[in-house]
């Protein structure tokens, strides 16, 4: 079953998110990018006010080739409690962006699950291709390869990326032995759609907020969405 992950932007979110049925509730701070690391204090307020049954991610940036920093900021959220640490491999070639990925993997060591990013928009940004992100999640001893958008415009990940596009990622990184994880804009028809495609989890805010992300978690929108991936 694909499981929801849901991104609130301060503590007083967690209770919508946790009570519509979010599977895992997410921190970031998408004024640093799309997988903007958040501050320590939000991070430890959140993480406690989510029951221990509630799983949870924290972002670490979107990150260029700087694999020193990425560890260091893994270790912390490992630290933390967090279940899944999820760092985007933005500004890097294939060599600097398994660095990353490695160092990553190597500092949550076994107290987290590493997840490591890229961007279906990769063309705007020369970024990595997705196939690449599966690739070095897997040489890199990660346990998740996740598709985002680097440039939050409005446009979802299947405006950059069509459902076969989307699919081939999704098989070739289960051949892998790998987890997908989805996100990008995507409203309830996308949350569906990623589910259809069999990913195993789906990350959304907008749709959590009734389409604006700028607005605040709304629970019945959440239940919603849980509604439709149960």
């Amino acid at each position: 079953m694909t499981r929801l992950l849901v991104s609130p932007r301060s503590v007083d979110e967690v209770e919508a998110t946790v009570s519509g049925g979010a599977d895992v509730v997410d921190v970031k701070r998408p004024a640093e990018g799309s997988l903007g690391a958040n501050y320590p204090w939000v991070l430890r307020k959140i993480r406690e006010a989510v029951p221990e049954e509630v799983e949870t991610s924290a972002a670490i940036g979107d990150m260029d080739a700087r694999p020193g920093l990425a560890s260091l900021a893994a270790d912390a959220v490992a630290s933390a409690g967090f279940d899944y640490v999820k760092v985007g491999l933005h500004s890097v070639n294939y060599e600097g962006g398994l660095k990353v990925a490695s160092g990553v993997a190597r500092a949550v060591d076994g107290r987290a699950t590493p997840v490591i990013a890229g961007y279906g928009d990769y063309a705007l940004i020369d970024g990595l291709a997705p196939i690449e992100i599966s690739e070095i999640a897997e040489e890199a001893g990660a346990d998740v390869a996740m598709l985002d958008t680097a440039v939050k415009d409005g446009s979802s990940l299947f405006d950059h990326l069509s459902e076969e596009e989307v699919a081939v990622f999704i098989e070739d990184a289960e051949g892998r032995g790998l987890d997908t994880a989805l996100a990008g804009s995507l409203d309830l028809e996308a949350v569906e759609l990623c589910a259809d495609l069999g990913t195993d989890i789906v990350g959304v805010r907008g749709a959590a907020c009734g389409g604006d992300r700028g607005d605040s978690i709304d629970e019945g929108c959440v239940r919603k969405l849980a509604g439709a991936l149960s």
